[in-house]
């Protein structure tokens, strides 16, 4: 079927108005990624930076806004499976094996459904070899791995890929 002129022409413009909305979401998505770095720049370092050199924690600003002086940290679990190994082993040692999660996957071919509701009983006996796959909630991890250096105990931040920082929070 082809296309009349008119028809042709209405969707071309319809193209048109398209391509123009993903050339202004991109220059938005762009725009944002700029305007947060420029917030992560006052709020971890310039705001802190300056709080510190006036020598405060905290204060109100003349409109009555609350800011203080935050500390705080990033962490992520190592990607390397030799490194994830160490980090897990480092925090079972230290009693906080609670915050490692397990997940075991079995790949089960295609049309053994009966089998693979029995294998959760009889894996082995079967000849299946699972997956394992250790996993670490970050934010659970961060929170106590956090208490542990609040309270001066060792912790291997390049293993867990620590970065202390402090930052502003402004309270509205």
């Amino acid at each position: 079927m082809e296309l009349s002129n008119t028809q042709l022409s209405e969707i071309s413009s319809m193209v048109d108005i398209m391509l123009e909305c993903q050339a202004e979401v991109d220059q938005k998505k762009e725009e944002l990624k700029e305007a947060e770095a420029r917030l992560r720049s006052i709020q971890t370092e310039k705001l802190p930076e300056a709080m510190a050199a006036a020598g405060v924690k905290a204060f109100t600003t003349l409109d009555n806004i609350p800011v203080s002086i935050k500390s705080d940290l990033k962490m992520n679990m190592p990607k390397d499976k030799e490194k994830a190994a160490q980090a897990f082993n480092w925090l079972r040692i230290r009693g906080l094996g609670e915050l490692i999660s397990n997940n075991i996957t079995v790949p089960v071919p295609k049309g053994m459904d009966k089998e693979a509701y029995a294998l959760i009983d009889i894996i082995e006996r079967n000849g299946f070899t699972p997956e394992r796959k250790e996993a670490v909630n970050t934010t659970s991890a961060k929170a106590a791995l956090k208490k542990r250096m609040a309270t001066g105990q060792e912790v291997p931040k390049e293993l867990f890929g620590i970065f202390e920082y402090t930052k502003a929070v402004v309270k509205l």
